[in-house]
C-alpha cells in the first residue's frame, strides 16, 4: 500500500479543506499553521507564482487578518506594524495575480477585494466597515440591474421597431 505523503496532491488538498473547516471554527491559529506548512510544500514544489500557490497566500493572508482583527478587539487597539505586514503581503499577492492572470481575472478581483478589505477597516473600523460593503454591494447590485435593464429595453425596443414600421 503507497501512503500519501504532505507533497501529494490530494493531501494538500484535504490540509486546505481542513484549514478552511478550523477557520469556520475560529481556530484562526491551527488554520494559519496548516497553510504555512501547505505554502511551505507548495514553494518546493511549484513555480512562485503558480496559482495553487498564490491562492494559499491569499488564505493565510486572510487567516493574518481575521488574527489582527481578533487581537485588535481583545486589546481595543491597533497593531499598526502587523497590519502593516498584512497590507505588504495582500499587495505583493494582488500584484503576482495580476502579472500571471490579467487585471480582471476573478481570483485578481478578489485579491483586490481582500487588499480593500483591510484598507477600508484600517479607515473606517470594524462597524463602519461592515456599512461600507454592504453600501458597495447594493451599488454593484444596481449598476448590474442597471446594465441588465438597460439590455432589456434595448432588446425590447428592438423587437417593436419592426412592427412599428409596419404599422405605419
Amino acid at each position: 500500500m503507497n501512503e500519501l505523503g504532505e507533497e501529494d496532491p490530494e493531501t494538500q488538498l484535504s490540509n486546505r479543506c481542513l484549514a478552511h473547516i478550523l477557520i469556520d471554527l475560529d481556530e484562526r491559529k491551527e488554520a494559519g499553521k496548516i497553510f504555512s506548512r501547505l505554502l511551505e510544500v507548495q514553494k518546493r514544489n511549484l513555480p512562485e507564482k503558480h496559482h495553487l500557490v498564490l491562492a494559499t497566500r491569499d488564505s493565510l493572508n486572510f487567516v493574518l487578518t481575521l488574527q489582527l482583527k481578533a487581537m485588535e478587539a481583545q486589546q481595543s487597539s491597533g497593531c499598526p506594524a502587523e497590519w502593516e505586514i498584512a497590507i505588504k503581503h495582500h499587495k505583493e499577492n494582488l500584484e503576482c495575480w495580476k502579472e500571471t492572470h490579467g487585471k480582471r481575472h476573478p481570483h485578481t478581483l478578489c485579491a483586490r477585494n481582500n487588499l480593500a478589505g483591510v484598507l477600508l477597516h484600517l479607515i473606517l473600523g470594524a462597524k463602519k466597515t461592515l456599512i461600507w460593503f454592504v453600501f458597495l454591494y447594493f451599488c454593484f447590485c444596481l449598476q448590474v440591474s442597471e446594465v441588465f435593464s438597460q439590455h432589456v429595453f434595448e432588446q425590447t425596443l428592438n423587437d417593436r421597431l419592426p412592427m412599428q414600421e409596419e404599422e405605419q
